[in-house]
């Protein structure tokens, strides 16, 4: 294990930043609005054999149970997947039994899919990034026509991807 958080390069002015931070601490610019420059670099990291991983936790209460995801670990090549998930793992053990029906059957679950390295969903992650990167390079056209059901009324139809959508 690192021991270190992951680093990455500030898309505008390539300072070194956390994962986990939402503005560069040099310039300032939000990485929210970098987000293509990001899905490079994560692209880029996922090539070299890093993985996406969640985890799963159990909180129950009598009648009410909960099982709920982590946030999304970024696992390099050679980081254990198992102690990252043993906070989540060791909840559920503590805090997961205690709802009927659900409680136990959640519990065992999520410690199971725990040790076992936890929920990888870094072809999911990928699926949705390709999804976000074609919707930026889709231009909505526009265009004016005359309605045929209302003499006189202007209808205006966005196109994306070549399905319709009209006003």
């Amino acid at each position: 294990m690192s021991g270190k958080e992951p680093k990455m390069a500030c898309p505008t002015c390539n300072a070194e930043i956390a994962t986990d931070e939402n503005y560069c601490h040099k310039c300032g610019s939000s990485i929210g609005r970098a987000a293509p420059a990001l899905a490079e670099q994560l692209e880029a990291q996922l090539g070299s054999g890093t993985r996406l991983v969640i985890y799963h936790y159990t909180i129950s209460l009598l009648i009410l149970s909960s099982r709920r995801p982590s946030e999304v670990f970024l696992i390099r090549r050679g980081d254990s997947r198992f102690f990252k998930g043993m906070p989540y793992t060791l909840c559920s053990l503590l805090l997961g039994w205690w709802g009927l029906p659900w409680g136990p059957i959640f519990t065992v679950w999520s410690v199971i899919e725990n040790l076992a390295g936890g929920e990888d969903v870094t072809e999911k992650v990928k699926k949705e990034l390709e999804k976000q990167h074609a919707r930026r390079m889709a231009k909505p056209t526009t265009t004016a026509s005359r309605s045929p059901r209302k003499k006189g009324r202007l209808e205006r139809t966005v196109s994306f991807f070549g399905i319709e959508f009209e006003d």
